[in-house]
């Protein structure tokens, strides 16, 4: 076990010996972000008590942060189980980062295991999931292992079914940090190109792009035929690897907003947390001008348009999925 395990481990049972409820608050080695003060039980008193141990590590309380973490959690707690692996990408900008603060107490509030490792391009590699069989990890075979970093891993895990002897990790979910900026934004952009409303195969899957980098797909992947266990999900056996957009309903302002109050934290990582995320049309696109004018416009008239698309747009596909599957 490294050293920063180790210090984790003390100073989660530090909290737990002075009455914190470590499921709602988010543990970094610099910060500690309470994600619910209510819940958390982090009082003033708390604080101090806390801070004679560790006078090193900050402690952040934010209005905004619970707000984002209600969202999430309301998405999160539909779509993942007890136990599962979750893969989440290494963090390249403010909004993975984020994502990634945000889910760690989930290893202690449903025992999940989180997977980070660096996909080049996630969309793509998203949109050729096999809808049939769960997406597995043969940590032998992978090319950049040292991109591979595991959180809440027990040492006993192997003996499991979700992780075998021969180190093929079985995939429950993927994280993505799709915000509903992001969302809205494509939404708009079909329209004004005149496409309307996209079916897609399904609730949780993307299926906006449709190429791949095979190597990196099948050196991952390429395992998966023999793999006979899967940790079910709560809907049931489908033993489809599920794609989560668990900020879908978190706005960027929201983001920004909190993130450029962690002054600390932007000095640690300013190659990640300085960075915006990068969102990539084709050159010749002109409805994206459009979108983001319109949206820009609308957004000084009814600031809560964003979720009202997405409501509508949500209601729609279903609609259309109906038809399509009759």
């Amino acid at each position: 076990m490294d050293k920063d395990n180790i210090n984790k481990k003390e100073i989660l049972k530090l909290l737990g010996i002075i009455g914190i409820d470590t499921r709602y608050i988010s543990y970094t080695p610099n910060i500690i972000y309470i994600n619910d003060q209510r819940f958390a039980k982090f009082s003033k008193k708390r604080q101090e008590t806390f801070k004679k141990y560790y006078p090193e590590i900050e402690i952040i309380s934010s209005g905004i942060l619970r707000k984002i973490c209600i969202k999430f959690s309301e998405i999160i707690a539909n779509e993942i189980s007890p136990k599962n692996n979750v893969l989440i990408l290494k963090p390249k900008n403010k909004v993975d980062y984020l994502l990634k603060i945000v889910l760690e107490p989930y290893t202690r509030k449903y025992g999940i295991n989180i997977i980070e490792y660096d996909i080049d391009d996630i969309e793509s590699f998203i949109s050729n999931l096999n809808s049939e069989k769960p997406f597995s990890l043969n940590i032998n075979e992978l090319e950049n292992t040292h991109d591979l970093k595991f959180i809440n891993r027990k040492r006993n895990e192997e003996k499991k079914k979700n992780i075998n002897s021969d180190n093929i990790v079985i995939i429950d979910s993927i994280l993505t940090s799709l915000t509903l900026d992001e969302k809205v934004e494509s939404i708009l952009s079909s329209f004004f190109k005149g496409n309307g409303i996209s079916i897609s195969n399904g609730k949780n899957n993307s299926n906006t792009h449709n190429n791949i980098n095979n190597n990196t797909y099948n050196n991952i992947n390429n395992n998966a035929d023999n793999c006979n266990t899967f940790n079910s999900n709560k809907k049931g056996n489908n033993k489809q690897t599920k794609v989560v957009y668990p900020f879908i309903n978190v706005p960027n302002n929201w983001i920004d907003t909190f993130l450029d109050s962690l002054d600390i934290e932007l000095n640690s990582k300013p190659e990640i947390l300085n960075k915006s995320k990068d969102v990539s049309y084709p050159d010749n696109d002109s409805s994206i001008k459009i979108t983001k004018s319109f949206m820009e416009f609308i957004e000084e008239i009814i600031p809560q348009y964003k979720w009202n698309i997405l409501k509508s747009s949500n209601f729609i596909e279903e609609k259309l999925n109906d038809i399509k599957n009759d």
